[in-house]
C-alpha cells in the first residue's frame, strides 16, 4: 500500500485526517504496530508527522549515487 497527498493540497491538514483515519481504523482491528517503510531520510514532511504521533525510528533509508 502508498500514501501521498498531491503537491496542491499538502499541509492543508488533509495528512492529518488521512493518519487519524488510519490509526482509527486500526485499533478495533487489533493493529497494534504498523511499518511506514521506504521513508526516505530527508522526506521532512513525512518524518516530522511520524514524530507527532510518537513513532519510533527504528531504520534509515538513504540512496546514494555513484558514476560508473
Amino acid at each position: 500500500m502508498m500514501l501521498g497527498v498531491l503537491d496542491n493540497y499538502r499541509k492543508l491538514g488533509i495528512e492529518a485526517c488521512l493518519y487519524g483515519r488510519i490509526i482509527k481504523n486500526a485499533i478495533p482491528s487489533g493493529i497494534e504496530e504498523a511499518e511506514c517503510s521506504w521513508m526516505l531520510d530527508h522526506n521532512y514532511l513525512m518524518n516530522h508527522a511520524i514524530e507527532q504521533i510518537n513513532a519510533e525510528f527504528y531504520k534509515r533509508y538513504r540512496l546514494f549515487e555513484k558514476a560508473i
